[in-house]
């Protein structure tokens, strides 16, 4: 099984309206798993930016057992090479574990469940950026 082809960083920043729109109209399990593979592929285009041969990225980034295929992984490496800062780093992990939480349950998930309520609450990019802390 070969992986999707990552869209480049500026498809993604052109597609963000669209995006948008997506979300408002989903059920709360489909905005997180469309979220989190938008923020995944979002470092991956990051990643790849910074990665100074797109052949090597490439192969990094997009083969199905590669070396930073996993969200995890990719949120890591833009930490350390410095193209997120620490708060970004954290709420994307957070993002990481409310989507595992919502992918690998047999029950269908939503922002109501304690679970997930918790996760959403220690997001903190938002409210330092002076945004309202999410419900």
């Amino acid at each position: 099984m070969t992986k999707k082809k990552l869209p480049p960083i500026e498809t993604l920043a052109a597609d963000t309206e669209q995006f948008f729109e997506i979300l408002n109209n989903k059920s709360d399990f489909a905005v997180i798993l469309i979220a989190a593979g938008y923020l995944d592929a979002a470092v991956a285009g990051l990643i790849a930016k910074a990665l100074c041969d797109e052949e090597v990225a490439a192969k990094l980034l997009e083969s199905p057992n590669a070396a930073l295929s996993g969200f995890g992984a990719r949120v890591d490496l833009a930490y350390a090479i410095g193209l997120i800062r620490p708060v970004i780093r954290d709420d994307m992990l957070t993002v990481a574990k409310i989507r595992n939480r919502c992918a690998h349950n047999h029950l269908r998930l939503n922002f109501e469940d304690p679970s997930i309520r918790d996760l959403v609450g220690n997001l903190k990019y938002l409210t330092q950026m002076g945004g309202k802390s999410p419900p």
